[in-house]
């Protein structure tokens, strides 16, 4: 793997570390299957073409959040699992998995405003009575370059746990969307906790 390319992978995955993370493989380092004890949710090593780069647990103590990636001569697509333990916030809002999500796309809108365009997610087998949403980003790049993020939420109905998606990739690469939907019914992500 040329050394440029390795470094592009490694700044990729710092950058999408959370605040506070604690490694469980940091980049650079082999990857095996883990199973979080908190969540009973596997983080495979490899989804289809994808290569798990990192895995930490944070920022709070039961949050986890992998960092994935495909690369080819078309170009690279990034993916990122957030789960997040919601108990902390079920006794204060009625509604969690809404405050959550509206949280999200608050924070969107304020890095790209005007760039959200409202989709509904895909259902997801292995979370069944699920809530779920998503939107699209776009934005260039000043070297003209243009991006596509796909992000898509998902809470259980109990308010326990979110997972959250997000997908970066080159607007102009082919066969990235079909990359995307491979990964998501490529990974199982059942929440058995």
């Amino acid at each position: 793997m040329p050394v440029a390319l390795k470094v592009t992978i490694m700044c990729m995955a710092m950058l999408s570390v959370p605040a506070a993370a604690q490694p469980i493989q940091r980049a650079g380092q082999p990857a095996a299957p883990y199973t979080d004890s908190h969540s009973g949710m596997t983080f495979p090593a490899e989804v289809g073409t994808f290569r798990r780069i990192n895995l930490t647990r944070g920022p709070g103590p039961r949050d986890m959040h992998a960092f994935y990636m495909h690369l080819d001569e078309a170009g690279r697509v990034s993916a990122s699992l957030f789960l997040t333990d919601m108990t902390a916030m079920r006794p204060k809002l009625a509604q969690p998995c809404a405050a959550y999500e509206d949280a999200s796309r608050s924070a969107a809108q304020m890095a790209h405003p005007g760039l959200l365009n409202p989709r509904l997610a895909p259902v997801m087998p292995g979370f069944s009575g699920a809530i779920g949403s998503g939107f699209t980003q776009s934005w260039s790049e000043p070297n003209g370059t243009a991006w596509i993020s796909d992000k898509l939420h998902y809470c259980r109905d109990d308010g326990r746990w979110a997972v959250e998606f997000q997908f970066f990739h080159p607007a102009a690469m082919d066969g990235a969307a079909a990359l995307v939907s491979g990964f998501l019914t490529g990974f199982d992500w059942r929440v058995t906790h």
